[in-house]
């Protein structure tokens, strides 16, 4: 007889989980269990939802996407008596229970709400940014509207921006601290970015955090913490998110200095039995080895993977996480892995970097797009820990080859030595990785000749 598995949860993690489990574990029965009342979503595509890109309701899949599973649908968990793996759960009114041999918690994230605009979740027209409901809700109201306001400037808040300015909308952009996606980039970066933001048409306000929201007739007033007030038709708060562990908390799982549910490299909870993997778990950042949140679909599937792995009875570790990131607005694309200086100087790390914008084909071709391309590099052997990149182009391929590179521990002289694909058209004769790396290269060979002389 097969083991049970529960498994609470069913985005990208979850379904991870479920299918390596029904591919190596055939026998093993795996139910999910799933507050939606439809299987699948695709969270990281709302902003297109909302700019009329995609229609909202393609992004909503109605049948699991692994056969042999029993799918409990518009269901929640409510506790979990871990002595006896019994699953206690409601669905449509009615109290329901379930055994198990294993249980994986993917209970992901939530929006992200400082606790000083708590009350900003009672006020009309104030959204946040989390399942397809919210992204059909603002674009209903955002094609009744003239002006809105975004608060938040990383990655959800960018992408909401520009999606609402491209519906014809005014849109301030208001961010906190002291530049857009302050946890991903440096200054330059971020600066260079942001002037691309700002000629779209976007109105950014940076270093004023917002304090109060409230009703101002039939609009939405925004006050910051300096006293200045912003009006628009409708707020969203795009702040970020942070690991739904409502459940985790109350069956007594380890929870980290980050918010996130404490798991080994096995993706094993501090409770035997119990599994947790996605945006609610902290793992390992792979250069300076202390916890972090990966909440990406990119890292939620590597750890549903691992974890459903290991329950079907495959040893498979997660060794830990770069975070390769990509934020992609209609004016500009911009992706990183790793990390920034700025977090390399927090660390203690001793790094140098270098900067170059050059071009992502061949200059005489049709289409042709600027990269900017940052490279942070350990300072005493040149190995790289991070890189950022923005450019108008898919900067995905920077971004894939950079997290490989960064992972197999390379060095720019290696980098140097990568032969890569040229074709005109797709790929310039000098990559703009390779331009960076043979400056940074440069300036290795001209140490290591004054350290002999």
């Amino acid at each position: 007889m097969g083991k049970k598995v529960v498994i609470v949860g069913y985005g990208t993690a979850g379904s991870a989980a479920a299918a390596y489990i029904k591919l190596f574990c055939r026998d093993c029965d795996v139910t999910v269990i799933e507050k939606r009342p439809y299987p699948v979503y695709h969270p990281c595509s709302i902003p297109d939802c909302i700019s009329g890109d995609i229609e909202c309701e393609k992004l909503i899949e109605h049948e699991p996407l692994t056969k042999g599973i029993e799918f409990i649908a518009s269901a929640e968990v409510n506790d979990v008596d871990t002595s006896n793996k019994v699953v206690y759960f409601t669905k449509e009114g009615s109290k329901h229970k379930m055994n198990y041999d294993y249980l994986i918690l993917t209970t992901g994230s939530k929006p992200a709400v400082p606790r000083v605009l708590a009350h900003a979740l009672e006020v009309d027209k104030v959204f946040t940014v989390k399942n397809i409901e919210d992204g059909i809700a603002i674009r209903k109201v955002a094609l009744q509207s003239k002006e809105a306001i975004v608060i938040g400037a990383g990655a959800i808040g960018l992408e909401i921006a520009t999606a609402l300015k491209k519906l014809g909308l005014r849109v301030i952009l208001i961010e906190a601290l002291s530049k857009i996606l302050p946890a991903l980039l440096d200054d330059d970066v971020a600066n260079y970015a942001l002037e691309k933001i700002k000629a779209y048409g976007v109105e950014v306000v940076l270093n004023k955090p917002v304090v109060h929201v409230e009703k101002h007739g039939g609009k939405v007033k925004v006050q910051t913490k300096d006293g200045s007030e912003f009006v628009a038709d409708f707020a969203v708060m795009a702040i970020g998110l942070r690991p739904n562990i409502d459940l985790a908390k109350k069956i007594g799982l380890k929870i980290g200095e980050l918010g996130g549910v404490v798991v080994d490299e096995y993706m094993r909870t501090s409770i035997e039995g119990i599994y947790a993997a996605g945006d609610v778990v902290q793992v390992k950042h792979l250069i300076t080895g202390k916890p972090t949140l990966g909440l990406f679909a990119s890292t939620a599937f590597k750890e549903g993977r691992v974890a459903g792995l290991n329950v079907s009875g495959i040893e498979e570790k997660y060794p830990g996480t770069l975070i390769p990131w990509l934020v992609a607005t209609e004016p500009i694309n911009i992706g990183g892995v790793g990390l920034s200086y700025d977090q390399c100087v927090r660390e203690g790390i001793k790094c140098t970097f270098t900067a170059v914008e050059t071009l992502d084909v061949e200059p005489y071709e049709k289409v042709v797009n600027r990269v900017l391309m940052k490279l942070i590099v350990r300072s005493d052997d040149y190995r790289i820990v991070g890189a950022e990149v923005v450019s108008k182009a898919n900067v995905a391929r920077y971004v894939d080859m950079l997290t490989a590179l960064i992972e197999a521990g390379k060095t720019v002289e290696d980098i140097v030595r990568l032969e890569t694909v040229y074709q005109p058209k797709h790929a310039a004769l000098l990559s703009p990785v390779f331009v960076a790396a043979e400056a940074l290269y440069r300036r290795y060979l001209r140490i290591k000749k004054r350290k002999k002389s």
